[in-house]
This record gives structure tokens, sequence and C-alpha cells, in this order.
């Protein structure tokens, strides 16, 4: 708790500061599309981990947190307006992304234990660099929280695995108890029955028509056979008369 106050204070001094240490670097229109340009590198994904123990947890990691940047980062409860926030604001610059060889790496990781709430963080982005104090970038990412009803038996069933209340993590709320759920899912897996009766019907005719086909084809080809020996036969009486002609003719 020290160390966030700590935190806040400079950078609270570096703004009130900022037009006198960097009087040359005022806020003009240059300046400000430079330091948007910059503000608009920073990005944020989530992830989701697992100890050894079996616990999970959730990491909110923000990229690209440059010299020039200073980065504030709260959470809130849902997704809803207004909604209260779980976390006071973080205050981040390059001086927190040090590695193991104090080299600033520009990026800063959150590890988030409640698995039980759906959160929004939102990601404030202004400029170190120039005295520009209003926020150049507000973007932010949803934090899922662990769907327990994912794991009742009707979740189980392979036909309904990629059904909204089945995910294991969910990133919106939903107010069905887990016997409601069931319900649904008696209810999709009944669409989904009706829509493979469907597809096997298609299947039966396909199979029908190419049965058919393969009749034609067959009964086609004893034709051709039929027909091309009919010719050569033809072709070989036609010679033999025209033999017996000519021999006759000798005679």
């Amino acid at each position: 708790m020290k160390g966030k106050v700590i935190r806040i204070i400079v950078v609270i001094l570096i703004l009130i500061c900022l037009p006198t240490v960097r009087a040359a670097e005022e806020c003009s229109y240059t300046n400000k599309a430079d330091a948007i340009k910059q503000a608009k590198n920073v990005t944020a994904a989530y992830e989701i981990k697992q100890r050894d123990d079996g616990t999970y947890y959730v990491t909110i990691t923000i990229y690209n947190i440059t010299d020039d940047l200073f980065v504030e980062v709260y959470s809130t409860k849902g997704l809803k307006k207004n909604s209260e926030k779980t976390s006071d604001s973080l205050y981040i610059i390059s001086a927190d992304t040090l590695d193991a060889e104090g080299n600033p790496t520009g990026i800063y990781t959150i590890e988030d234990n409640d698995n039980t709430v759906i959160k929004k963080y939102t990601i404030n982005v202004r400029t170190l660099k120039y005295d520009c104090t209003e926020v150049l970038r507000r973007f932010s990412i949803v934090k899922p929280k662990y769907n327990e009803i994912s794991q009742i038996e009707e979740c189980k069933y392979y036909d309904v695995q990629d059904y909204q209340y089945c995910q294991e993590w969910i990133t919106s709320q939903f107010n069905l108890t887990a016997a409601g759920v069931a319900k649904q899912i008696q209810k999709q897996r009944e669409i989904n029955r009706t829509k493979m009766t469907t597809i096997c019907y298609s299947c039966n005719l396909d199979d029908e028509y190419n049965a058919w086909l393969q009749r034609f084809n067959k009964i086609k080809l004893y034709i051709i056979i039929g027909v091309s020996i009919g010719i050569v036969v033809d072709l070989v009486v036609i010679i033999f008369m025209i033999k017996k002609i000519r021999e006759d003719r000798i005679v």
C-alpha cells in the first residue's frame, strides 16, 4: 500500500513540474500528435494461468510503456456503466517495467486472483514528454470469470461443449441457475438432434442418387460395349460379302 502511495505522489510531482522542467516541450499540435502516436502503441491482453496446485488466476499484461508515457489502470465490477471500482487506480511508468538486469521492458503484468467476478480493466495513457495533461488513449479489456455451471453433467455432452453456458470461462453474465442451464441445454440438444436428422436425411438422398448414377453408368457401359461389338460384327460381315462378290466375278 505504501508503495502505491509513493508511486502516485511521484507521478503527481512529475505532472506538476512538467511545465517547468520541460518548458520547450509544450503541448503544441505537432507534439500532441506525436504523443498520441506513441500512446496508440500501448496494448493489453489477458491470459488464464494455472498454478501447480491446480488453482487458476488471470494476468492482465500491458505492453509498450515507454519512457515518455505513463499509464493509469483500474478495474470495475461487471460491464455496466458507472460500475463500482474493484481496485484503486494504479499508475505505471517505464521504471516499473525493469527486468532482472535493471533494463526497462515496457511490459507490466497485473495478477488477478478473483475468479468469481467479471471485471473491466480501464487503461488510460498519458504523456510525460509533453505538457499535455489529458488522456491520449483510453481502452479497456474484460477479464473473464470461472463458470462453475460448466461442470454440471449436462455440459459434458459433446454436442453442447461450445454452448455459451458450458464455457469454462465467460466474459458475459447470465442469471440462470444450474437447473435453468440444464433445461436450456436440453432444448439445445433437441435442436441439434433435429439438425442432425435433417442432415442424415439429405445424406440418404445423396446415397440413393449416387447408387442410381452408378447403375446408370454400368448400363450405359454395357450398351456401348454391345453397340461396339455389333459394329465389329457388321464390318466383318460386310468385308466377307465384298470378298465373296469379287471371287464370284473372277470366276
